[in-house]
């Protein structure tokens, strides 16, 4: 997927680079197919490609408006600046009309896939599977990423688009033309709606044990609009309590 453009987020990065190069109709055509497809709303592909092309002057304020801010009310800023700690704005795709590549490269290198090989090494090793990932050969990384953006992703906003169509006759008809994308999904907001006393439990307990760095104040406001219905549900609730939960179990100090 970090190779290949197999994650939908790609498919506006593809977009803000044939924007930047002129090429609006191929970029309507992509735009209208994509969003058509399972998972994919104009809304979320509008906002990718703003976030690839808007300056960087004004990502922070883009952020804000969307709800993806760096640094939201619930984290206290003045402890993080006390210990040093900046949020810098991420790593943006160049633009020279390679945000594609760019963008791959990141993931590649810097961000989602040394995070995921962390995981899949030990979690391999703790259960005494030795595990490969051939994809990962350098040959076959650096031949993907010497291809035209349009064999990673065509304009039917196929993800992978050169790898189907290698593995045709090979793998079953059923798979290569599969259109929904489902990763390793687990059901937190089923989860945290069924668990909402021992949820509400612990924000409260968040407040008691003096965690400077989080603003359970601000979090179990944001958590009470979510249940309510006011606020979509976002996956950081989940980390918010994980964070609590293991400050408190292994009795870290973070209150000053």
């Amino acid at each position: 997927d970090e190779m290949l453009a197999g994650y939908r987020p790609y498919v506006s990065v593809h977009l803000a680079g044939l924007i930047r190069r002129g090429q609006w109709a191929t970029a309507q055509r992509l735009f209208d197919n994509t969003a058509r497809l399972p998972g994919s709303t104009k809304r979320s592909l509008l906002e990718g490609v703003a976030r690839a092309i808007l300056p960087a002057r004004w990502q922070a304020p883009f952020r804000q408006l969307t709800g993806k801010e760096l640094m939201p009310d619930w984290l206290n800023q003045t402890w993080f600046r006390s210990h040093a700690v900046s949020f810098a704005q991420p790593p943006q795709p160049n633009g020279t009309g390679q945000g594609l590549r760019h963008a791959l490269h990141e993931s590649l290198v810097h961000s989602s896939l040394p995070m995921l090989l962390r995981y899949e090494d030990r979690n391999s090793m703790s259960h005494s599977i030795e595990s490969r990932v051939p994809f990962l050969t350098p040959a076959l990384v650096q031949f993907v990423l010497s291809l035209p953006e349009a064999y990673l992703i065509s304009e039917q906003g196929t993800s992978k688009a050169v790898l189907r169509r290698a593995m045709r006759n090979l793998v079953p008809d059923a798979i290569l033309d599969r259109k929904d994308k489902i990763g390793f999904a687990t059901p937190e907001q089923r989860w945290l709606n069924t668990l909402k006393p021992w949820v509400d439990e612990t924000l409260q307990g968040a407040a008691q044990l003096g965690i400077a760095a989080i603003n359970p104040t601000a979090a179990a406001r944001e958590w009470e609009m979510v249940v309510t219905g006011a606020r979509p549900f976002d996956r950081k609730i989940w980390r918010w309590l994980n964070a609590m939960r293991w400050i408190e179990l292994y009795q870290v100090n973070l209150s000053a």
